[in-house]
């Protein structure tokens, strides 16, 4: 039976969790005007699960990744997209390198130690300190999140990788 009211509790729900996004629009972190009522719709047993695309006009999607499991700037760009982090320029930035990241092909090396505010939200996601760098704790969570060999180490090509831009494409992380 639909119900207005399971549609307003999806929503509040979501309250004060969720940001606004044109390119990572489809959940679970952030949506647009349009992409939220289609969600509350479903919630709300006006639509049904499969009715389609919450997409309803022609605004800029996300990138589709090649999984070829390099951890490159399109895969860091995505990731910014997935999780709405500010500048989504495909860097992940202040990063400090060593044997065990040298493989983001994506990263920003440098000393100071700052970090990334991308890392900072994959960290927030996986349950974990939130220092922005791509250190072995992080890559080891990501790794346990993801189902993949757990050695704390981002290889030249990676199965943790191809399996982060196979979520990713589905946007389901």
């Amino acid at each position: 039976m639909s119900s207005i009211e399971n549609m307003i509790a999806w929503m509040q729900a979501r309250k004060g969790k969720v940001t606004y996004s044109m390119t990572s629009r489809m959940g679970p972190n952030s949506y647009d005007c349009s992409s939220s009522v289609f969600f509350a719709m479903i919630a709300g047993g006006f639509l049904s699960a499969g009715s389609g695309s919450a997409n309803t006009d022609s605004k800029p999607q996300m990138v589709t990744l090649n999984v070829d499991g390099q951890f490159g700037n399109a895969t860091a760009k995505r990731l910014q997209e997935y999780f709405d982090t500010d500048g989504k320029d495909g860097v992940i930035s202040h990063q400090y390198k060593q044997t065990f990241n040298q493989n983001i092909y994506a990263a920003q090396f440098d000393s100071s130690l700052t970090g990334s505010n991308v890392v900072k939200a994959l960290q927030r996601f996986l349950g974990i300190g939130q220092d922005g760098l791509f250190g072995q704790g992080t890559i080891k969570a990501l790794q346990k999140h993801l189902g993949t060999t757990q050695d704390g180490t981002i290889s030249q090509v990676s199965d943790s990788v191809r399996e982060l831009q196979r979520r990713l494409n589905a946007n389901k992380l």
